[in-house]
């Protein structure tokens, strides 16, 4: 009797197990799965569209401070192209070995701190008269912000598109494409339109553009982190990490990912050094 109430105190425990997978049944239904995918859209949507109204904004804001020269806003571009260029394989392994939530919100918050900055900073340029060592000194913390920017949001994009996308369409190839046609259509709406917006704004007041972006990366911090989390309480498989074949640095030593990601950017390298010699 005692091995039976042994057996029988096991299979109590089992029906946990059962919830959960029952939790992940949740999205399977059409309604569900709108559900979700629409909050997923809101986060995603914010976080395109700010990215790109900050990135071409930058571009007039610069223009106002440093009229006579393009100098500035040549190194502020390529200080970003840069960043990304050699330290995105970096961001994509601590993204793979991140808490989901964690991650995004990271990226989140790393998005928007970096532009709040700069739009203080360039309204203090704009407004006041300065000491060139000090408007130098405050364009290279323009140039730092901007690439920590830059990063944060290929971090986002990558999460949301790459990974967050991928799970909560549980493997359904219909409903991964209708997802992956509304993310491409956001990304080119938001590439069209926002630069559009901000040189308008700009035209009419350059002090209301800069305010627009400020407030406008302000109050969105909200909508995303509310948004996002809702989308990983939804889901439940996103809370549990899943080994991917395609993501080699998930289950990697920190020292084996650094030197994963050296051998990838010498391989680079090459490639730009080839490409010089032709």
């Amino acid at each position: 009797m005692a091995g039976l109430n042994e057996v029988e105190s096991l299979d109590t425990q089992q029906p946990p197990l059962r919830d959960e997978a029952a939790e992940d049944q949740s999205i399977a239904d059409a309604e569900g799965f709108r559900r979700v995918t629409r909050r997923l859209y809101i986060s995603h949507s914010l976080s395109t569209w700010n990215s790109r109204m900050f990135e071409f904004g930058a571009f007039l804001f610069l223009a106002d401070v440093f009229p006579e020269t393009l100098l500035f806003a040549s190194v502020y571009a390529l200080a970003r192209s840069l960043t990304v260029f050699l330290l995105s394989s970096w961001i994509g392994g601590i993204m793979d070995g991140s808490n989901r939530l964690w991650a995004i919100r990271a990226s989140i918050m790393w998005q928007r701190i970096p532009v709040a900055a700069s739009c203080v900073i360039f309204i203090v340029l704009d407004s006041f008269p300065l000491q060139d060592i000090i408007v130098h000194l405050f364009f290279l913390v323009l140039v730092v912000s901007a690439c920590l920017e830059k990063l944060a949001a290929t971090a986002n994009t990558i999460a949301v598109e790459r990974d967050w996308a991928v799970v909560v369409c549980q493997g359904d190839n219909v409903k991964m494409r209708d997802l992956n046609a509304v993310m491409r259509r956001i990304d080119l709406i938001a590439k069209l339109v926002a630069p559009l917006s901000i040189a308008f704004v700009h035209a009419t007041f350059t002090k209301a553009a800069l305010w627009v972006v400020l407030v406008s990366n302000i109050t969105s911090v909200f909508i995303e982190y509310v948004a996002i989390a809702q989308v990983y309480d939804a889901v439940p498989a996103l809370a549990r990490p899943v080994d991917n074949p395609e993501r080699p640095m998930r289950n990697m030593d920190p020292l084996d990912v650094e030197e994963s990601t050296t051998i990838e950017h010498r391989s680079r390298w090459r490639r730009v050094q080839s490409w010089f010699e032709k």
